[in-house]
């Protein structure tokens, strides 16, 4: 049986950067086309469905792993994905970042992963700097994950984006912030 999580309007945050502003900037650092619109329905949900591969994992892990992440949250996630909950919560963004590091294998998955979250922080929050954005997206995001016993450090993929953002931000500001 094929799983789909459907996003109504009002979920999937029609106030965040559109897709095409995502793909602009991840082409803009050398991310495949695939690989953003991939990354952006992982996080969106793709407004209208999440991956499959991406659904079969989480209850995997859901089914081995219970107890640790709870009922309440487990239903929120799988029966109504409400949009960009990885920026919300830490447990989401480990469960996202581990998706994308075990099972497509391809660092550019996750150089997508926090640009994408880069670009909404900068458009959710209008009345602060880029700077200040930047700041507290350095200190809310993950920065390793152990998987299956092996230490991965994203620090290095996270100061590469904050420095290539910062390097843009007029237009990247210009950009996010007039998306519809």
């Amino acid at each position: 049986m094929r799983l789909y999580l459907m996003c109504t309007y009002s979920l999937c945050g029609a106030d965040m950067p559109s897709w095409d502003v995502h793909v602009k900037w991840a082409l803009r650092m050398n991310i495949p086309r695939d690989v953003a619109n991939y990354v952006n329905s992982v996080i969106d949900c793709s407004r209208y469905e999440c991956p499959q591969d991406f659904i079969e994992f989480l209850l995997r892990e859901f089914e081995r792993d219970v107890a640790r992440y709870r009922v309440g949250p487990i239903i929120s996630y799988v029966e109504r994905k409400a949009h960009d909950i990885s920026r919300k919560n830490k447990t989401f963004q480990v469960l996202e970042l581990k998706f994308l590091v075990k099972c497509k294998g391809d660092l550019s998955y996750v150089r997508a992963w926090y640009l994408h979250h880069l670009l909404d922080y900068l458009e959710g929050a209008p009345s602060l700097s880029g700077e200040e954005v930047i700041r507290r997206f350095k200190e809310r995001m993950p920065i390793e994950l152990v998987i299956d016993g092996q230490r991965f450090d994203f620090s290095q993929i996270i100061a590469d984006i904050v420095s290539f953002v910062h390097k843009n931000l007029e237009e990247v500001l210009r950009d996010v912030r007039k998306s519809p």
